[in-house]
């Protein structure tokens, strides 16, 4: 997911870029690594944002904040409060 949101907007294929998105997701959650699933959600809503899906996207950056605050990762955390406030 996160290499094809690297690549220029006209190369990418967003459809499965969310996709691996959201199947990365799961996987960590399901292994209980928090702190990339929150990582992973912050990202995942950029590539929302990036695609277009604005609401989705900054859901998602909401639900990651949430997660980074209760992992008590706090540069990150207060570096996506300060992002979402701006």
């Amino acid at each position: 997911a996160e290499t094809e949101f690297k690549k220029p907007a006209e190369q990418r294929d967003p459809a499965q870029m969310l996709a691996d998105y959201e199947s990365a997701h799961d996987m960590f959650v399901a292994m209980g690594a928090r702190p990339f699933a929150a990582r992973l959600l912050r990202d995942w809503g950029h590539a929302l944002i990036a695609t277009g899906a604005t609401g989705d996207g900054q859901s998602r950056l909401r639900a990651a904040l949430v997660e980074l605050d209760a992992l008590g990762i706090k540069g990150e955390a207060e570096a996506l409060r300060a992002e979402l406030a701006a």
